[in-house]
């Protein structure tokens, strides 16, 4: 049996509550939009994706995140960006960035080399510190883009503690992804 598996931080449940209301606005305004909005309860700050794993395979990633999680002491993150990939004119992506993602960076590098180590595949792109907001399906008008990044940015900076690496679980239903965590991991005290 396999599992779609990947390792994430977690958002905190007030931070989730606060940004979930402004978003739920946004999303209201742009329902008609051709958007898979990302619900407030699904936000992550994905480290590595794994993709589907044998159930065996799921001790040895929680064991890596553990080793790794413990050589950082907790740290602070700061989502002030907005933008889209491959870019904010025609975003197949829309996100909220990191604003100094030095230490997110370092961790998701480490877990991809230790990942590595055991035959887990390369992360090929560059790893960019962000929250998905939204799935774009089909090109938006670009009125459409331009107001959404004008909204995303006036959000502001939403900062919080980041004390755990969370090893997570993937169920992909109809009506969109269930998360579920598997494992969370505590940083250095």
């Amino acid at each position: 049996m396999t599992r779609r598996i990947f390792i994430a931080i977690n958002l905190p449940r007030e931070l989730i509550a606060n940004l979930g209301r402004e978003l739920l606005q946004m999303q209201k305004k742009f329902e008609e939009a051709p958007v898979k909005w990302v619900g407030p309860e699904n936000l992550h700050l994905t480290l590595a994706f794994l993709g589907e794993i044998r159930e065996k395979k799921i001790k040895e990633v929680q064991k890596i995140t553990e080793r790794v999680a413990g050589r950082y002491s907790p740290f602070e993150i700061v989502f002030k960006n907005c933008g889209g990939f491959p870019n904010k004119e025609e975003p197949r992506v829309i996100w909220v960035g990191v604003e100094d993602g030095e230490v997110v960076n370092r961790i998701a590098a480490e877990l991809n080399d230790q990942l590595k180590r055991v035959g887990f595949p390369q992360e090929k792109r560059e790893f960019n510190a962000h929250l998905t907001i939204g799935r774009v399906k089909r090109k938006l008008k670009k009125e459409e883009s331009r107001e959404i990044f004008r909204i995303l940015e006036r959000i502001g900076a939403l900062k919080f503690e980041v004390g755990s690496i969370d090893v997570m679980e993937s169920i992909l239903r109809p009506e969109g992804p269930e998360y579920k965590t598997l494992a969370s991991l505590k940083l250095k005290s």
